[in-house]
């Protein structure tokens, strides 16, 4: 059996849930991620969820990565 090609949205719903999973791990709250990002909690909310065309740019992982 071959394995499932993934797409780039598959990809973004992966990354999305591990952000979620990852800030709920170290007890951080929205707000204290949207102050780092300099962002609304909407945009967050969305990045985590996959939903909208939010996507967390580059930088925004690297600081995501020193909370």
């Amino acid at each position: 059996m071959s394995p499932v090609p993934s797409s780039p949205t598959v990809h973004r719903h992966q990354l999305s849930a591990k952000l979620q999973q990852l800030r709920k791990a170290t007890d951080l709250e929205i707000e204290q991620v949207t102050k780092e990002l300099r962002c609304s909690q909407t945009r967050v909310n969305r990045i985590e969820t996959g939903k909208g065309r939010a996507a967390a740019k580059p930088g925004d992982m690297n600081k995501l990565c020193t909370l």
